[in-house]
């Protein structure tokens, strides 16, 4: 009985043939000796004349220059790569390449074609600037009955360009139903000039291929290509044997419905943007397979990730997170188990082990001080330290501070030896101290005297809980901005916990502790400040939320029960801060100005 396929069937058959792609590179190769069978008739492409021909077209048996045609008959459909393929076209320079209705050996390097990535679907088996001699022929058939038939394309005694005393035999060979692709070598002989050959397979592009390397096995334990520029070395003492044989298969297609497997992590908890790779074990395989990872913050709900789709994925988080793998076969989907990776607050992630030092032998970090803050550590010495050389003070009374983006402090350190000392924000909050964090204290600091200098908090900072780190070592040895990690040889390293803020966590407040009073709030056009004290050397700013400065100025001192008016009619409608810094100690509060 004779089935009739509709449209719409044969469609959709076409469809599910040309989806079970098995890339290139994904063939298995093998290799063995078996005797080498010459093609003794068949249809002749070239001859001893033949140099740089292509043959794209039966009815031009000799070649030409032309790169495409209709292409050779191959005598059967012959997949390659997923896709069936029909005809071919064939290369003097020892390589083929297959189409499907018509053939395009256009190629960057016509000698090597692996490494092209203008053509595509190319096949070498012996790939250089070869040409014919007397002898020589190139001829191809196709051997066999349907469905086990093959098509042979053959060298016969080719040389190199140029060259006398080379006889090189070899043959491409597609198998139907098995869509194998071989290379059987002949009879080798190559004069003393050395030089190589290209020897495999590419798929649709340069990027998917399949090559063999000649290491120090030479061609009978030849090795998997790392790229598509891999050769096989070629002089009198390295070539095929007679008979032998290379050949490549393509994995079998995916099971429906598929074994989605396991995704695991190579890291179970990271630090802000340092890189792990989730991957996935157990599942099953083959052609028509595709992957498609996704992400969840609470493994109920899951997105894809843009271009996650191959067996693992590289990544950075900035918050814990869950991945897992859908692993999909003929429309059929399975979900991976899914893998938890943690994330470490950037405050666990700072560098504090093989730093080096000599404390108690050279000297150290006496105090630490960020002038109008309460950051004020002083008389630190060796008496604190959390490992040797280290210490990490917890915030305390003296030991912490918050700082405001886009405001300027005054950093003062005292050694106990000659030092150069540097000091390093984590800004980003990133776990890390980076170069651009850093500020060079004092090059050549004296013992017990003051090294100060003046930094400022980015506008760009992140808000938060971070880290600032002070390390000393002796002048004349590097302490620049590279060396947050840098094991030293004397010296000491010291981190204390700061908060970045811009403001809006600062509340108008007037507690009994506190240094003055700010009133009306919300104002108009004009705001009072009136100290609870003395005010010293008081400077008195306004800024917005982003850190613009909108007010300044110096007021000296300010005695208690006087008061100082500020005009805010050059002010817009909003929240802004006032800061009054005074020898006394520094004060924010939070305004707001309605117009």
């Amino acid at each position: 009985m004779n089935t009739r396929l509709l449209p719409g069937t044969l469609l959709l058959f076409m469809l599910s043939v040309c989806s079970i792609q098995a890339q290139v590179s994904t063939y298995t190769f093998q290799s063995d000796n078996i005797s080498y069978t010459e093609l003794v008739s068949g249809n002749q492409l070239g001859d001893s004349l033949s140099e740089d021909e292509y043959f794209t077209d039966p009815s031009i048996p000799m070649g030409s220059s032309t790169q495409s045609g209709i292409g050779i008959p191959i005598g059967f459909n012959f997949i390659y790569n997923g896709f069936s393929y029909d005809v071919f076209g064939v290369s003097v320079n020892g390589w083929i390449g297959l189409g499907n209705g018509s053939v395009n050996l256009n190629s960057i390097s016509p000698y090597y074609p692996l490494n092209s990535s203008t053509g595509s679907n190319f096949i070498a088996g012996f790939g250089r600037n070869l040409q014919g001699q007397n002898g020589s022929s190139l001829s191809y058939a196709t051997l066999g009955s349907s469905p086990n038939q093959v098509l042979v394309i053959q060298w016969k005694d080719f040389r190199k360009h140029g060259n006398v005393g080379d006889r090189f035999n070899f043959q491409i060979r597609l198998y139907e139903g098995l869509n194998r692709v071989e290379f059987h070598y002949g009879q080798m002989q190559c004069n003393i000039n050395a030089s190589f050959v290209t020897v495999g397979m590419i798929g649709n592009d340069s990027s998917d291929f399949n090559l063999r390397g000649t290491n120090n096995g030479g061609w009978a334990n030849t090795i998997s290509g790392v790229s598509n520029t891999a050769t096989c070395t070629l002089n009198p003492s390295t070539l095929p044997d007679n008979g032998l044989r290379f050949w490549w298969i393509a994995p079998p297609p995916c099971t429906s419905p598929p074994t989605p497997g396991i995704a695991s992590s190579s890291l179970p908890t990271v630090c802000p943007n340092n890189p792990f790779i989730v991957s996935l074990s157990g599942n099953s395989s083959g052609p028509g397979q595709t992957y498609q990872w996704q992400s969840s913050a609470d493994s109920l709900n899951w997105n894809d990730i843009t271009g996650a789709t191959t067996l693992s994925y590289s990544s950075t988080q900035v918050s814990a997170t869950w991945f897992r793998c859908s692993v999909t076969c003929s429309g059929q989907t399975a979900y991976s188990e899914p893998v938890f990776v943690d994330f470490s607050p950037p405050t666990l992630c700072y560098c504090t082990t093989n730093l080096g030092g000599d404390c108690m032998g050279y000297g150290s970090i006496d105090s630490v001080r960020i002038v109008n803050t309460t950051l004020a550590n002083l008389g630190t010495g060796c008496s604190n330290l959390t490992s040797p050389n280290y210490s990490d003070y917890a915030p305390g009374v003296n030991t912490t501070t918050t700082l405001l983006l886009n405001s300027t402090y005054d950093l003062r350190v005292t050694t106990t030896f000659n030092a150069i000392v540097s000091v390093w924000f984590d800004f980003d909050r990133s776990g890390t101290f980076d170069p651009t964090e850093w500020y060079q204290v004092n090059v050549s600091a004296s013992p017990n005297v003051v090294s100060s200098t003046l930094f400022i908090v980015p506008g760009t900072a992140s808000v938060g809980t971070t880290k600032m780190r002070i390390r000393c070592r002796a002048a004349g040895t590097p302490n620049g901005a590279i060396d947050a990690c840098t094991n030293f040889f004397s010296g000491e390293t010291e981190d204390y916990t700061i908060t970045l803020d811009d403001g809006t966590g600062i509340q108008s407040y007037e507690s009994e502790a506190s240094l003055f009073l700010a009133y009306p709030n919300p104002a108009t056009d004009h705001i009072s400040l009136q100290p609870r004290t003395a005010l010293h050397n008081a400077k008195i700013e306004i800024h917005d939320l982003n850190g613009k400065s909108e007010y300044s100025i110096t007021s000296g001192n300010i005695m208690q029960g006087n008061s100082t008016e500020i005009d805010l009619t050059g002010l817009s409608s909003g929240i802004y801060i006032l800061t009054c810094r005074s020898n006394e100690g520094i004060q924010h509060h939070r305004i707001q100005v309605i117009r």
